[in-house]
């Protein structure tokens, strides 16, 4: 049977390259579940800032938006940076530089 645990922490919802970063740096091991090695990670979305602008000053999102229960949220995938190495290898540090609306497909930093 297989036991599943999170090592991770306030990191459960990074992006699959900083998880496995911090996993390799601190537990000296690879993640290779599924979460971690796919190309999208849904987790790791946030609410377009184009189609949901934060009042001006303000990181916080009106309360439509932070509880979805319409499903009318727009979602911003990460854009990552850097060069990715092989699974077996020790991962790359990857930076958010932008994020890609996935219904807009508006690009903000």
């Amino acid at each position: 049977e297989e036991i599943t645990l999170s090592y991770i922490g306030i990191f459960t919802y990074a992006d699959g390259y900083t998880r496995r970063s911090r996993l390799y740096d601190t537990k000296h091991f690879i993640c290779g579940c599924s979460r971690c090695t796919e190309e999208e990670d849904v987790a790791s979305f946030l609410p377009c800032p184009s189609c949901h602008p934060r009042i001006m000053g303000q990181r916080y999102l009106e309360e439509d938006v932070q509880y979805d229960d319409n499903d009318d949220v727009h979602y911003a995938a990460p854009i990552l940076r850097g060069e990715e190495k092989e699974t077996t290898s020790t991962p790359s540090t990857f930076q958010l530089e932008q994020v890609k609306c996935t219904s807009c497909n508006e690009v903000t930093n």
